[in-house]
């Protein structure tokens, strides 16, 4: 049996564990750093695998964190195709499924999450999408067939409707709940949404009860309490369960997440979690919060980082410290040529004002619960609604609550309310 002695283990070899490992160099860190995954690929962005990747408009080179050989010049050891199968706490090592074992002072979790799936025997035609793997087989039927189903009414669901149109695909959307988007957005902008989609040609079936998948060699149908739907395909975008499997064996406190402080540390004082599989606390709303974002995957990646160099160098501890899980979070899609930006976290039936209308191409929606700002959301055409989606999230992180007035009059410019 082997045995490797790192500074920094890093388990989950996504945006997260990627962009923690370069914040260490970035940060002076000086300690071997290694980099355990599960995939044979190396780091890439999830988010082109639903837009780009399946419309055959970039490969796994254009999508990586990045390029391999910056690895090796930032003394980053990648070990791609490897499991950890046991996290044994009190030693500080990681037993890995070929048996090598390898010692940490500071361990990262990064494990991310998996897709939930739906009960039943999996049939050839019914794709879930996570992995890069998983883009270019769905990219390869879109090609071959001509009628998807989308289960699930998200953004990611969305993201693969609005694809499949756009590669001349019939498309379906099928969504158990009342509405798309019910758990994301409030229902006048989840509207705007669903009319951008049958525009396009996008059928919606919601309140819709799923019994099961018709098919014996592959997918042929989907079968509602009240209907049958001819597909060739289907895509299962139904929500991501996040990976705690080692984190709890090895004793660690896990509720929807791994549970974090809000420097990404554990209760373990050498072992943090970031990204989708972290429920950290978050000190602008001063609770535990898990995100699935890029923007989140980041941030912690860089947090984690910053408390390791604090405990590797005291002398710098002070300033260090001083990063905290508190950043307004952020995250965007993209449907078509429009483009949704939303800031903020609220209640998908608080109240909104507007400026602007989907109508016009562009439209800010700033979102309150009790006369207090919660959310900014951005629906426009291409990139229309970064400014001000950035402004927006200014204005939460700092506390402030324009008059709703002056946030609904687009006479007036959304920076001076900065000022106020």
């Amino acid at each position: 049996m082997t045995e490797l002695k790192v500074g920094t283990l890093i388990i989950g070899a996504g945006q997260a564990g990627a962009s923690a490992a370069f914040a260490l160099r970035e940060k002076g860190y000086s300690d071997p750093v290694c980099i355990i995954g599960e995939e044979a690929l190396p780091p890439y962005e999830r988010p082109p695998l639903s837009k780009a990747v399946l419309r055959d408009e970039k490969n796994l080179a254009d999508i990586l964190v990045r390029d391999l050989p910056a690895y090796d010049t930032h003394n980053i050891q990648l070990m791609l195709g490897s499991r950890a199968e046991q996290i044994l706490p009190q030693e500080q090592r990681v037993k890995l499924g070929d048996g090598q074992v390898i010692h940490y002072d500071h361990l990262i979790l990064a494990t991310g999450g998996r897709p939930r799936q739906l009960p039943g025997k999996a049939l050839p035609g019914v794709h879930y999408l996570r992995s890069h793997g998983d883009g270019t087989r769905l990219a390869a039927e879109l090609k071959q067939y001509r009628k998807l189903a989308v289960i699930g009414g998200g953004f990611i669901g969305l993201e693969v409707a609005a694809s499949a149109r756009q590669m001349g695909l019939e498309v379906c959307v099928i969504e158990a709940a009342p509405r798309v988007l019910q758990r994301s957005l409030p229902e006048t902008i989840a509207a705007d949404v669903v009319a951008l989609h049958e525009d396009q040609g996008v059928e919606f079936h919601c309140n819709a009860r799923l019994e099961g998948f018709v098919g014996t060699d592959r997918l042929s149908g989907i079968q509602l309490e009240d209907q049958l739907i001819d597909v060739d395909i289907a895509v299962v975008g139904i929500g991501l369960i996040p990976n705690t499997e080692l984190a709890e064996a090895a004793g660690l406190a896990v509720d929807n997440g791994i549970c974090t402080d809000a420097h990404c540390r554990t209760g373990n004082a050498h072992i943090y979690a970031i990204g989708d599989c972290a429920n950290s606390y978050h000190g602008h709303y001063q609770r535990a919060v898990r995100l699935e974002s890029w923007q989140n995957a980041n941030l912690q990646g860089a947090i984690a980082a910053a408390a390791i160099c604090a405990d590797a160098c005291a002398d710098a501890c002070s300033e260090i410290q001083a990063v905290k899980n508190d950043a307004v979070p952020w995250l965007w899609s993209d449907q078509y040529d429009w483009s949704f930006q939303v800031a903020g976290m609220f209640d998908s039936q608080a109240q909104l004002i507007s400026r602007g209308s989907a109508a016009e191409g562009k439209v800010i929606y700033f979102i309150h619960s009790d006369g207090v700002l919660t959310g900014v959301v951005g629906w426009g055409k291409g990139t229309s609604v970064a400014k001000d989606v950035r402004v927006g999230q200014m204005l939460l992180q700092q506390g402030k609550n324009p008059p709703f007035e002056m946030l609904a009059d687009d006479s007036i410019s959304l920076k001076k309310l900065l000022k106020l």
